[in-house]
């Protein structure tokens, strides 16, 4: 009966660290997700706001927003005369972080192209 028992014991506590890899694998992940979903956040939100900007007036421009969820530092250069690049910088307030650089037309106020430069969380 002893052989037993200790297998069953065996068996529950090899299912009890299963799970419990299981559950640390999922909440990490959660985590990720969360914060890849606040940096996309920061992003839309600092695009959106440079996108009124009347980018004619000025070549370089730079600046700093910040939002409930974290901070965007951005920098714009004109590249022609329709066109401008806007590096943008976002950080959570948790610490993951997002760099990239966004090619933006000033006449339709649409995006040329993307380029990501660094993500870390």
């Amino acid at each position: 009966m002893l052989p037993f028992t200790l297998f069953l014991l065996l068996l529950f506590t090899v299912v009890t660290l299963f799970a419990a890899r299981e559950y640390e694998m999922e909440k990490r992940y959660f985590k990720q997700a969360e914060e890849f979903r606040n940096l996309e956040i920061l992003t839309f939100l600092a695009l959106r706001e440079l996108k009124k900007y009347n980018w004619q007036e000025v070549d370089t421009s730079s600046g700093k927003m910040e939002y409930v969820d974290g901070v965007v530092i951005y920098q714009v250069t004109s590249v022609s005369d329709e066109e401008v690049a806007i590096d943008l910088t976002c950080s959570t307030n948790n610490g993951a972080q997002w760099q990239g650089v966004i090619y933006l037309n000033m006449d339709t106020g649409k995006i040329i192209r993307w380029e990501n430069k660094y993500g870390t969380s």
